[in-house]
């Protein structure tokens, strides 16, 4: 179709060397061609030839049901990450600013702690959705992307599902979420000579001590 396309339009097309023409090619699997590549020409007619033609439509038609379904989860779990935001109870003040306050344009106003999330607005949210909102939380409080695994999703899941006042879960860059006063806060990695804002009330209140009118609970 491409090539005739192609034709039609008086253009050269461009075959791409990586495309391995069929199995048994050498430079499949292991031999230095995309994986993509090998995939297409050495495993799928071996999932063909054992499990009868059609694999490679079936794979696809699997992909766009997954695609779609994954598309709806994520739209939810981007409402219901929304919904759980808490700003922190005790944000530190501002310095003055404008040209009247005192050491004006000296030192910038000192940042706001991260917000939190209300634990208790993600509990009954359906598991696929409430892991969704939590990785994409994780993320947002700075969280390298590409380094959150399951592993760092579960545990901070465990701390809305499962608390019973275990210690924080550690995320890839340094931080670490605590759950206090029932709300998930994150903790930035210390930094020499700057002061983390929340880092010392989150410390000091993981464990619900302070929560004020929660009743000691987190």
């Amino acid at each position: 179709t491409t090539e005739r396309a192609c034709a039609a339009l008086g253009l050269e097309p461009w075959h791409d060397p990586t495309n391995i023409p069929g199995p048994g090619v050498p430079g499949g699997v292991g031999g230095g061609v995309p994986l993509r590549s090998a995939v297409r020409a050495d495993v799928v007619p071996v999932l063909e030839a054992v499990l009868g033609p059609g694999v490679a439509a079936a794979l696809v038609r699997t992909a766009d049901l997954l695609r779609e379904d994954d598309d709806v989860l994520s739209a939810l779990a981007e409402e219901a990450l929304a919904s759980a935001w808490r700003e922190p109870d005790d944000p530190p003040a501002s310095a003055p600013s404008g040209p009247e306050g005192p050491g004006a344009g000296e030192h910038d106003p000192e940042p706001r702690p991260a917000p939190e999330l209300d634990a208790a607005a993600l509990a009954p949210l359906a598991p696929a959705v409430r892991r969704r909102a939590l990785r994409a939380a994780l993320v947002a409080w700075g969280a390298p992307s590409g380094a959150v695994s399951s592993a760092h999703v579960d545990a901070v899941d465990r701390l809305v599902t499962n608390w019973h006042g275990q210690g924080g879960a550690a995320l890839p860059g340094g931080g670490v979420v605590l759950r206090r006063c029932g709300r998930l806060t994150w903790v930035a990695p210390p930094q020499a000579d700057d002061r983390v804002p929340g880092r010392t009330a989150g410390r000091v209140r993981e464990d619900g001590s302070g929560c004020g009118g929660s009743g000691g609970h987190g």
